[in-house]
């Protein structure tokens, strides 16, 4: 891993806390993160309460942010992701595409897991 990989790196995950912050505000936990910086930067995140969530599926190589909702019984039930919204955001910058994971969380949980 070079510094320039180090750097990014840090860059992603500083913007996964400012997400989480964000996400904070409308109630939402994040319960699960994955980053894959050699896959173009792709990364997803599973945010919500403990009976309804959302994944957040960011798709670095093809610019798309995805959502998908679950609802779940009780915490070791599995999930069973309904494809809810996705967002083309080729030439977005970092800012662009949190405020559209927040929108898709937000609006995920209120009106696509029920």
């Amino acid at each position: 891993m070079t510094l320039d990989d180090s750097e990014e790196a840090l860059k992603h995950l500083r913007r996964v806390v400012s997400l989480a912050e964000r996400l904070r505000l409308h109630s939402i936990a994040v319960y699960t993160h994955q980053y894959n910086y050699l896959a173009f930067g792709s990364w997803s995140l599973v945010a919500g309460n403990r009976h309804r969530r959302v994944q957040l599926t960011w798709d670095g190589k093809e610019f798309v942010l995805s959502c998908a909702a679950s609802e779940f019984g009780g915490s070791s039930a599995p999930a069973s992701w309904r494809p809810l919204e996705s967002k083309h955001l080729e030439g977005a910058d970092a800012e662009e595409i949190a405020r559209a994971a927040v929108d898709f969380a937000v609006r995920g949980l209120r009106e696509g897991a029920a």
